[in-house]
């Protein structure tokens, strides 16, 4: 006997082949089953040959009078619509169909940096999440999983705890750069609320109107000449528009957008100079040379030097020193050993800025060996502090300046930190290595 599906009719005679979801309805329009595809022609089809001991779902096709659909740009769009559709219309059938008695929600957490995590309903309930703030359900553990990791890569959120938020600690997700900074404190309430409300949006089957939402904010933020931000928003868009079969590019086009941000560092670096140094207005920040000293209690002692060109990671023109003169632990005496040998390269650019990893002491011992007359500062660290020299009009006092997490120039001090420490840690380990070989 043939299912009544077989006689329903699409709106053109012919299903789709797009990714989808579509719903059958009873003779009084009432949602029987919602289920999505990734090829709706096909998944639909496969209705007409139901095995033997599928009652249930012979039972729901023998109340089928009619079935509706929607295409989506893709897979992953069409598992979230369909979880909320079976959300909104709670189809008896869905609840009859699934192995899983209790079913899995992707919800978003009440705390001030909320949270975004998956959860069974008895789970949910007993934390006291809003209606609002619960997607799903989800067919299984590995479906939710594939659609947090993808909005994780576009709308990167926190699940730090309140203990690690407190203590500015980094959270894992942090160091995947899947984390917008919630738990080290790099990033304001507002701008985190607002992208998980644009998480929120998606999991609603919004996403058009996310799209629409994000490129008028890189509008006002290209205008604005915040181009760490556009650069942000624009990602977003394209990952957004990349889910679908035909991707479109944003409609604003943003060639320079990475060297305009790297200007826009340089200029506040340039602008907190000034305010503290004597240098000139138009003083160039060409060539940046950062400086780390890494050992083990003085052994195989090594100090690199990491090369920013117009505000950009030169790797080719990086620099590593072993450590000759030295053989116990005196990091300032290392790093003028290193200094003193970087200057008496006149083959190599002048720099104009060299940046210090290290507090007071290193600082004193860089300005001993460098015989430029240009700028040296240095960084500390807990909490991240810029140390200047003194000037003329400073009496002899070095400036201390708390770097603010968001600022740009900050941004750029810290990574020229972080690479010439990255660099002088992989060249210490190498030679640690060679030496272990050596005994071996």
């Amino acid at each position: 006997m043939s299912n009544p599906i077989i006689k329903i009719p699409s709106r053109d005679g012919i299903y789709p082949q797009d990714p989808g979801v579509y719903w059958f309805l009873d003779q009084k329009g009432k949602v029987l089953y919602v289920g999505k595809a990734k090829n709706l022609k096909a998944r639909i089809g496969s209705y007409r040959n139901v095995p033997q001991d599928s009652t249930k779902t012979k039972q729901m096709l023998s109340k089928a009078k009619k079935i509706k659909f929607i295409v989506t740009d893709s897979e992953l769009e069409a598992l979230v619509l369909e979880a909320e559709l079976i959300k909104l219309y709670q189809p008896f059938y869905n609840l009859r169909l699934t192995d899983d008695k209790s079913p899995l929600y992707i919800y978003i957490s009440s705390t001030p940096f909320p949270h975004v995590k998956t959860g069974r309903k008895e789970q949910i309930s007993k934390l006291k999440i809003t209606k609002n703030n619960q997607f799903g359900p989800y067919p299984t553990g590995l479906k939710s999983k594939q659609i947090l990791k993808y909005l994780r890569s576009v709308f990167p959120f926190c699940n730090a705890t309140e203990s690690q938020i407190k203590k500015h600690q980094a959270c894992f997700y942090s160091h995947l750069k899947l984390c917008p900074g919630a738990c080290r404190g790099e990033i304001s309430k507002a701008d985190y609320l607002k992208n998980i409300n644009n998480l929120k949006l998606f999991l609603k089957g919004k996403k058009n109107s996310v799209i629409i939402s994000l490129k008028k904010t890189l509008s006002i933020a290209i205008k604005s000449k915040d181009f760490e931000s556009a650069i942000i928003l624009r990602d977003q868009i394209i990952s957004l528009e990349s889910l679908a079969n035909s991707p479109q590019k944003p409609e604003l086009s943003l060639p320079s957008l990475e060297q305009d941000e790297s200007q826009n560092k340089l200029a506040q670096l340039q602008k907190i100079l000034r305010l503290h140094t004597s240098l000139p207005v138009n003083y160039p920040l060409k060539r940046i040379e950062a400086y780390d000293v890494s050992n083990l209690e003085g052994k195989q002692a090594t100090a690199s030097m990491a090369v920013f060109v117009d505000g950009q990671p030169k790797p080719s023109e990086y620099r590593q020193f072993k450590i000759n003169n030295l053989k116990t632990p005196n990091d300032p005496a290392m790093l003028k050993e290193a200094l003193s040998r970087r200057v008496k390269h006149q083959d190599w650019a002048t720099p104009s800025l060299i940046v210090i990893d290290g507090g007071l002491t290193q600082l004193k011992a860089a300005l001993q060996a460098i015989k430029w007359h240009i700028p040296v500062v240095s960084i500390s660290k807990n909490p991240d502090r810029l140390i200047i020299p003194p000037t003329r009009t400073d009496q002899g006092q070095y400036i201390k300046i708390i770097l603010k997490p968001n600022q740009a120039a900050t941004k750029l001090l810290l990574y020229l930190r972080d690479e010439s420490h990255r660099f002088a840690r992989n060249y210490h380990l190498k030679l640690r290595s060679k030496l272990l070989e050596g005994s071996a």
